[in-house]
């Protein structure tokens, strides 16, 4: 069926004529490749099954789940578009995706951050690499957008008071809670990383327990002493891991700390409290480094929240190497008269 549309240019205007010729090639050129397109080629057919095969491992299960996350965000948005096969997407449609993911609110879809809308169009990207390798699409239209990834809102430091309240109120929350809290306060690890095997992952003798981290990294550290007995009482009462994450184990505490009335909380604040303890305490930057498992020095430094009090501890250290005693303020403040005296 023939179907005819007005552009709304006027025939007796020589360049709007030429609008409309330009105009009508363009759509023809699209309809002409939409037409060899074949229903394999939507999005609905092959892009799950790639995922599932690309990361098909057990220590890429993570990996999986996130990019089907972040894919299943995407989906409402190329639906809503009618942007069905990959040749059909183009590259003012990834802009406008990170505006729709600021503000969408529906059953599908909740509002994110620009940084979480760039990870998902990076993601995009990876399987429109597929796309182009599969001869779906010509090009892949999330190469070099240039999307700079934000600076985060830094995470704050707990202090004591902040430690002790958060406690309290965790005495009427489920219990893997409780027990994510204090292992993570202890030893900085991430909330993943506090479901610990307590029969493969600790070596009761040796004293260490390993961590596992992002990038399937292993990270073995001394068991901080403060955490022992509460481990060993996990162990003892029958208990195979630490404690039990659930899967929308951050969704729970990011309701917690806004429930608490503190949104500028997160579970990551107790790694800052940590790293900033450490720094505090004196503990060597390299030490620290390798107790949380950070990847450079760098990076840890970002986590450590110093005050300028903190700095009053810097005085000690430089007396007693330069200070000075009565006598040397005597003779170091002496006018030059008073000296040739």
């Amino acid at each position: 069926m023939r179907v005819s549309e007005s552009t709304g240019l006027k025939v007796s205007n020589r360049n709007e004529t030429r609008q409309a010729h330009a105009r009508a090639l363009e759509l023809t050129t699209k309809e002409l490749a939409l037409g060899r397109i074949v229903k394999t080629e939507a999005w609905s057919y092959w892009v799950e099954p790639f995922l599932n095969g690309k990361y098909s491992t057990a220590a890429q299960l993570r990996t999986l789940e996130r990019y089907k996350t972040s894919w299943r965000n995407i989906v409402p948005f190329l639906e809503e578009r009618g942007l069905r096969f990959p040749r059909q997407l183009q590259r003012e449609d990834l802009y406008a995706y990170i505006e729709y993911r600021k503000i969408t609110r529906n059953e599908r879809v909740r509002p994110c951050s620009f940084n979480t809308a760039r990870h998902e169009i990076k993601m995009l990207g990876m399987i429109l690499s597929e796309a182009v390798a599969r001869g779906y699409c010509t090009r892949n239209v999330a190469r070099d957008l240039s999307l700079k990834k934000e600076k985060p809102a830094q995470k704050p430091e707990f202090t004591t008071e902040d430690i002790l309240e958060i406690r309290r109120r965790l005495q009427t929350e489920p219990e893997w809670m409780r027990l994510s809290y204090e292992i993570s306060l202890h030893q900085g690890t991430r909330l993943r990383a506090t479901q610990v095997d307590l029969h493969q992952d600790v070596d009761w003798v040796a004293g260490t327990i390993t961590f596992h981290e992002k990038g399937n990294r292993l990270l073995t550290v001394p068991i901080a002493p403060e955490l022992r007995p509460l481990l060993e009482r996990r162990r003892d009462e029958g208990h195979r891991f630490s404690c039990l994450l659930p899967r929308a184990a951050s969704t729970a505490w990011r309701s917690f700390f806004n429930k608490m009335g503190r949104k500028d909380f997160c579970f990551h604040c107790c790694r800052v409290t940590t790293v900033s303890r450490l720094a505090r305490a004196g503990v060597s930057e390299a030490l620290a480094t390798r107790y949380v498992g950070h990847a450079s020095t760098e990076i840890h430094r970002s986590y450590q929240r110093l005050s300028v009090r903190d700095l009053v501890a810097c005085h000690v250290t430089v007396a007693g190497t330069v200070g000075l005693d009565s006598s040397a303020w005597t003779q170091a403040f002496k006018s030059p008269t008073e000296s040739l005296v």
